[in-house]
């Protein structure tokens, strides 16, 4: 998720301790520092990074992104959503609501998600 402490959490440092290591984002793009992660790509840091997300959905024709070494786009569908689990998750929270519990999906406001 994206809160105070995930924003920008893949920075220079991180990158540095990757150790030739595959990076995947299919979580929040604001997570990634975009520059940290070119730089890593071009220094051997990581050896390749698939990103199901970035900050400018989808990604326009002519950005770096698409060409980039090493580098794999995926349309954001790392999460493809079933129908029949939306109804079980949307049925299990109905029924904890009528009996006045809170549902086990229900969001935490302060962890942020």
């Amino acid at each position: 998720p994206l809160t105070a402490k995930t924003d920008q959490f893949f920075d220079e440092r991180i990158f540095q301790l990757a150790a030739e290591a595959f990076f995947i984002n299919v979580g929040r793009a604001a997570t990634v520092v975009p520059e940290a992660l070119r730089h890593a790509l071009d220094n051997g840091s990581l050896r390749r990074a698939v990103l199901d997300v970035l900050v400018d959905e989808p990604a326009p024709k002519g950005s770096e992104w698409w060409k980039y070494p090493n580098t794999i786009l995926t349309p954001h569908t790392a999460g493809v959503t079933d129908p029949a689990d939306v109804l079980m998750d949307f049925r299990s929270c109905w029924e904890a609501m009528q009996q006045r519990q809170r549902p086990e999906l229900a969001v935490n406001v302060s962890r942020g998600y």
